[in-house]
């Protein structure tokens, strides 16, 4: 078992709960772009639906696997409170969205969406290069609905 965690190594947590011994990773993301991202996510009819990680360049959002609320509809007779918390705290995410870093001067992002037709299964373009605000502002309001699948 290691006392300590070696110079220039980090732990680090996924989205998943997954923890991980890692180098410690440049920061090309800045924290505003995140809060950003969080602010927009924030605006969102089920905002615990997501969460958001970043890797290098790219900052992408999740979506929750599991259906929290049918879920805890089924499990009537205990509280729907401590249910829906539960399940949250063993949700699993997958990724749906992500923002990626073009330009580091200028600040650029391009998104892509997941694409879950058979043939692709793959990352897809949707929009940019434009600044991080524009980017998800006007694509972050579609996740969850029907919209996102014709973005």
């Amino acid at each position: 078992m290691a006392e300590r965690i070696p110079n220039g190594y980090e732990i680090y947590e996924n989205v998943n709960a997954q923890v991980f011994l890692r180098k410690i990773q440049p920061k090309t993301i800045r924290d505003e772009e995140l809060k950003m991202i969080a602010q927009e996510i924030q605006k969102h009819a089920n905002p615990h639906r997501y969460k958001y990680e970043v890797k290098k360049n790219i900052i992408t959002v999740y979506e929750i696997n599991q259906d929290i609320e049918r879920l805890s509809d089924f499990l009537q007779f205990a509280d729907k409170a401590k249910v829906e918390k539960h399940l949250l705290e063993n949700a699993t995410y997958s990724p749906i969205m992500r923002f990626i870093l073009e330009h580091k001067e200028k600040r650029l992002f391009v998104t892509e969406r997941f694409c879950f037709r058979g043939s692709v299964d793959d990352w897809i373009y949707i929009g940019g290069p434009d600044s991080l605000s524009q980017e998800a502002k006007t694509f972050i309001k579609h996740l969850g609905k029907e919209s996102f699948f014709v973005l």
